[in-house]
């Protein structure tokens, strides 16, 4: 069996990827439809499933965000140990369905598959806090900024690798402002411990630009 790392080394994969950044969508579509196929009939569940994900990735480019939205979920079922996947679904199921509900599910079982792994469970974290804030339930939000700190970031591996969508939402709301402004400050240490400048001024431009005051 195709191991996920060995995907790479599926020529008609890369070319898939070129079609695509040629904007040549139909030709890319018809190869990766063939192809899903093709590993289906051998068995390959895990490599038609990363499949399904490149035509998701299709449909994205080509706004269908329906079609992307079905066809990541058929990759989750082909390749359920994925954490990844899940959030990419949970993504689309925020920004163009509102089905916060499925979120919430979702990310419960992508916490479990992360484990420790804080680079997974930080994104799991805020998307789990957008979904309850958007439902109205702001206590949950507020706990799950918190939750996507962790230990001052600890484990995220790069500051590349923030998610301030959450925090986003929760400013606009007037939500928490000592907290948000402590994700930031903190989010600020992680940047300069880390020595990524870039970052690191990109954040100070945030807390400069939306100054938060030191009361509710």
């Amino acid at each position: 069996m195709i191991s996920l790392d060995e995907k790479i080394q599926i020529p008609d994969l890369y070319k898939a990827f070129k079609l695509i950044r040629d904007k040549k969508f139909s030709e890319a579509e018809s190869l990766l439809l063939k192809l899903e196929t093709d590993y289906e009939k051998k068995g390959e569940e895990m490599i038609a499933g990363v499949m399904c994900s490149t035509l998701g990735l299709l449909y994205k480019a080509q706004k269908e965000y329906r079609k992307a939205w079905k066809i990541y979920d058929k990759a989750e079922k082909k390749i359920p140990d994925d954490p990844s996947l899940k959030i990419i679904n949970a993504r689309l199921l925020i920004e163009y369905f509102a089905q916060y509900d499925t979120v919430i599910k979702k990310m419960g079982k992508a916490e479990k598959l992360a484990g420790e792994d804080f680079s997974f469970l930080h994104v799991i974290y805020t998307l789990t806090g957008v979904a309850y804030l958007k439902k109205g339930n702001t206590k949950k939000a507020v706990d799950y900024l918190k939750k996507s700190m962790g230990n001052s970031f600890a484990g995220l591996g790069t500051s590349a690798n923030f998610e301030f969508k959450l925090f986003e939402e929760m400013t606009k709301k007037k939500l928490e402002p000592k907290l948000c402004l402590s994700f930031l400050s903190e989010a600020l240490s992680f940047a300069k411990k880390k020595r990524e400048k870039n970052y690191a001024a990109l954040i100070q431009i945030m807390i400069d630009k939306y100054p938060i005051p030191s009361s509710k």
